[in-house]
């Protein structure tokens, strides 16, 4: 979906958005959908949660190893990051305050 709309607001309203917010389309177009929103959409239209969940975990995995590879496809550019700097600051800003709240209720 996100290939042909982005082409196609490039081609014919060119000037509408600008490139970095079409590129910033087609980046969001290639990732996973969340858990918890395949599961609420689900229950809501009255359908099989258990399907949406292993779905979702089965695409989230996925995932992992697509998005890399449909951002090489489509953008044709590889980067270098600093992986254990990258982990490392992911760790301090998402675990260590999720730990300390959990063990404020211990």
């Amino acid at each position: 979906v996100g290939l042909p709309l982005t082409r196609g607001l490039r081609s014919f309203l060119p000037n509408l958005l600008p490139p970095p917010i079409l590129d910033g389309l087609l980046i969001l177009s290639c990732l996973p959908t969340t858990v918890n929103m395949c599961i609420i959409l689900t229950s809501a239209a009255g359908g099989n949660v258990a399907s949406a969940l292993s779905n979702a975990v089965i695409s989230n995995l996925l995932g992992i190893f697509a998005t890399p590879a449909l951002l090489l496809r489509f953008f044709g550019e590889s980067i270098e990051l600093p992986f254990g700097s990258m982990v490392l600051k992911l760790c301090n800003k998402v675990l260590l305050p999720v730990g300390k709240l959990a063990f404020s209720y211990v």
